[in-house]
């Protein structure tokens, strides 16, 4: 099975205290020193957007305040949008739900981006099996989750819990979906990113390791021989 490579080139190093538009809009960004780091462009969000149509229904797991719908704003996108986050120190302006079974209705697409990691396999099954019931028929279910198989890039957030491999991941989600196509994430963020690749490439193949920081898994079709409703 070939899982090709997705990239971006978002720009996101912002020299002295220049803000971008997206920052402007109230996304989170990294101060680092005296150069601002402002995640406007990540690569599940640009897969998530060429997929996403305007007027679509989107239900965004681990939403936070809604960046990805700002993400979405900004690139002309204008989704119903809808939230599922346990956090409540912000008052959103869109529909906001508090558990995955207090959501009401169906979705065109559903994504979760970086959020399995954060919980034991368990209750990502859990959480899993419900969102096939959630998706209009065809629906879209979008997931993105640290590359486990990328040197240090699982260990980076303390918070981090359950690391998927993406074949683990692949086989999970036929489970329940009838189709799975598999994407590798990396930013294209700097001309040193970019001149570093062959060199990532080649150390990656000896070292039997991944240069892509992320996966960006993309479901389509419920499979109907699943038990959607344990």
């Amino acid at each position: 099975m070939k899982v090709p490579a997705a990239f971006t080139a978002p720009g996101m190093i912002i020299r002295g205290n220049k803000r971008s538009a997206l920052h402007e809009s109230g996304l989170r960004h990294y101060d680092l020193g005296n150069r601002i780091c402002v995640l406007d462009r990540p690569v599940p969000w640009v897969v998530a957007s060429r997929i996403i149509r305007e007027g679509q229904s989107v239900l965004d797991v681990g939403s936070s305040d809604g960046m990805f719908q700002k993400f979405l704003k900004l690139n002309g996108i204008n989704v119903r949008y809808a939230g599922v986050d346990v956090d409540t120190s912000f008052t959103p302006d869109f529909e906001l739900y508090h558990s995955l079974k207090e959501v009401r209705g169906k979705f065109d697409v559903v994504t979760l981006f970086h959020v399995i990691e954060h919980m034991p396999l368990s209750e990502f099954l859990d959480l899993l099996a419900q969102i096939p019931a959630l998706l209009q028929n065809p629906g879209i279910a979008i997931l993105a989750t640290p590359n486990i198989l990328s040197p240090g890039v699982f260990e980076r957030d303390i918070e981090h819990t359950q690391p998927y491999p993406w074949f683990d991941l692949y086989a999970i989600l036929r489970i329940y979906f009838g189709q799975v196509d598999v994407l590798r994430g990396h930013y294209l963020c700097t001309l040193l990113r970019l001149a570093s690749i062959p060199v990532k490439v080649v150390a990656g193949v000896l070292r039997e390791q991944d240069w892509c920081e992320e996966v960006i898994l993309i479901a389509r079709g419920a499979n109907n021989n699943a038990d959607n409703g344990r």
